[in-house]
């Protein structure tokens, strides 16, 4: 053999191995990304569940239901409502029945407070 036909032959395998192995690495390539588009496909599958679960269970309605089987509150009545002065203490005459002189106390000490202080400033 001829000197050039031999590097003919030489170039010529070294293409050949060269596109077998390309061939293979865009066939696991191919793998992947059918692996990745079947995990997007049930990635999206499972939030389009889980949305509709999750407007199942925050349906108002069911909501209510289960409210109204499982606690006990209730709305306020009118009997449960007590006015300020039965809260305070305050007598008929409508004195108030708090110690006046606390009060006083407790105001002058947040006014004396030194953050309010700064606040102010």
């Amino acid at each position: 053999m001829r000197r050039p036909t031999l590097l003919f032959v030489a170039i010529t395998a070294g293409v050949g191995l060269g596109l077998f192995q390309l061939k293979y690495q865009v066939m696991n390539l191919e793998k992947d990304h059918n692996r990745i588009r079947k995990t997007i496909r049930e990635t999206n599958e499972s939030i389009h569940v889980l949305k509709a679960e999750w407007a199942y269970l925050n349906d108002p309605r069911r909501l209510q239901d289960l409210c109204e089987r499982h606690l006990t509150i209730s709305p306020i009545k009118g009997s449960q409502l007590v006015s300020l002065q039965e809260v305070t203490g305050a007598d008929s005459v409508g004195i108030a029945g708090y110690d006046r002189g606390a009060m006083d106390q407790l105001v002058e000490a947040l006014v004396s407070d030194a953050t309010l202080v700064a606040l102010n400033d």
